[in-house]
């Protein structure tokens, strides 16, 4: 399960009914004057019917179908991306709290934690290539952790653990941050997603530098 693929097929397709909806209301519209012109030219009286009910009638059913599919297309992602964990996954449990975050490692010591102030984000370490699950939740308000250029996103909530997984595909540093209003401290609860190497995060679990 990869949620940027995901995200970028929701998306296209999103896109895709957006720009089908936007031609043909233009092409209506642009029929209807092109009709009523005509009428005028030949001097014809402007419709008399208050109701067209086949037409009104597959307008409902055509909007209903549209509004289902999207309906239906957004909970069949949500139910891939809360799929459980992969079994060869690395497991990272991230905690959020007024106003930083801590990340651990189950089946190590390690620990990494901060306080979001200049100078002193934590880094949430992973391997490049294998699948990542995290488990986030939140000590006190709802968090949401967010790393924008890669497009991963989960909300924290309080006495609740959501799950999700990824795979970096390339080494590499980014910027996370919380991308819920919680608090006067909000816009620093920031954070740095760094992919490493396989043989290179091994060593960083057993207490080597990154």
């Amino acid at each position: 399960m990869d949620p940027r693929r995901i995200f970028g097929q929701i998306f296209s397709t999103e896109v895709t009914i957006a720009a089908v909806v936007f031609v043909l209301v233009c092409g209506v519209i642009v029929l209807a004057l092109v009709v009523s012109h005509r009428r005028q030219r030949r001097g014809a009286e402007p419709s008399q019917r208050e109701e067209r009910t086949a037409l009104e009638l597959a307008y409902a059913v055509g909007v209903a179908a549209v509004a289902g599919f999207v309906v239906y297309l957004s909970f069949h992602a949500t139910s891939q991306e809360q799929a459980g964990a992969e079994p060869a996954a690395t497991t990272v449990r991230i905690t959020a709290f007024q106003w930083c975050w801590r990340f651990s490692y189950p089946g190590s010591q390690h620990s990494v934690t901060g306080t979001c102030r200049p100078g002193d984000l934590p880094t949430m370490v992973v391997p490049v290539g294998r699948p990542v699950t995290i488990e986030l939740t939140s000590t006190d308000v709802i968090h949401s952790w967010w790393v924008p250029s890669l497009r991963y996103k989960l909300d924290a909530f309080p006495d609740h653990t959501n799950t999700v997984t990824f795979t970096v595909d390339r080494a590499g540093r980014w910027i996370g941050r919380c991308a819920e209003f919680c608090g006067h401290g909000h816009t620093q609860m920031d954070f740095y997603l760094q992919a490493v190497p396989a043989q290179q995060y091994e060593h960083w679990l057993s207490g080597a530098a990154v």
